[in-house]
């Protein structure tokens, strides 16, 4: 506490520091979506209805945390990504809770995020070869979004925190064979998908 500074001060700087922490943020996510599931089955919503509604709930979040990792280097770490674990074990306790029968495979909707911060949470990225994070870690990710994370994860000072040496010519290669580009990062991004017609 610097002088001049009262007690008052630094409480409510704490509040609001705790207030803005990551766990409050996904709690208060859940508290929505608990709200809403409340409110639904009270007034007779039908199911598939509510799963509708999740699964584009989810989608969004999925495109907007996976993007957050892609554009930014500091959101690209392991410290973050153990931060978006917690979260996303949160979300994985309250699917359980509100059973599939209202949030039907919703889940599944985060599974590009999921894989990415496996790669990120992931203590040894050194010793993970090419095929075993694009066959095991991250199958649902394409080459383009690792070769980005994994240049982003490389910045990062500890050398166990960087992926094998072996990863970038491999997709390089893989990239030039398939036509891809490594210079499109736009092609890395997620987007939220249109639902159906109809429903």
């Amino acid at each position: 506490m610097t002088q001049g500074d009262s007690p008052a001060k630094e409480g409510q700087a704490a509040k609001l520091s705790a207030e803005n922490s990551p766990a409050n943020s996904w709690q208060s996510i859940i508290g929505l979506l608990n709200h809403n599931l409340i409110t639904w089955k009270k007034n007779y919503v039908p199911p598939f209805l509510v799963q509708k509604i999740f699964s584009q709930t989810f989608q969004y979040i999925n495109v907007q945390l996976f993007n957050s990792l892609l554009l930014e280097q500091e959101y690209c770490t392991f410290n973050m990504g153990k931060e978006v674990k917690e979260g996303l074990n949160e979300f994985d306790s309250w699917c359980s809770q509100a059973t599939e029968e209202f949030v039907g495979s919703s889940w599944e909707e985060l599974k590009p995020t999921r894989q990415a911060v496996v790669l990120l949470v992931s203590e040894l990225k050194s010793t993970i070869t090419y095929d075993d994070l694009t066959t095991n870690l991250c199958p649902v990710l394409s080459t383009q979004q690792l070769y980005r994370i994994c240049t982003l994860c490389n910045n990062e000072d500890h050398n166990n925190h960087k992926v094998s040496s072996e990863f970038f010519p491999k997709s390089v290669l893989k990239l030039n064979v398939c036509g891809g580009s490594l210079c499109s990062f736009h092609f890395c991004y997620l987007y939220i998908k249109k639902p159906q017609a109809g429903i």
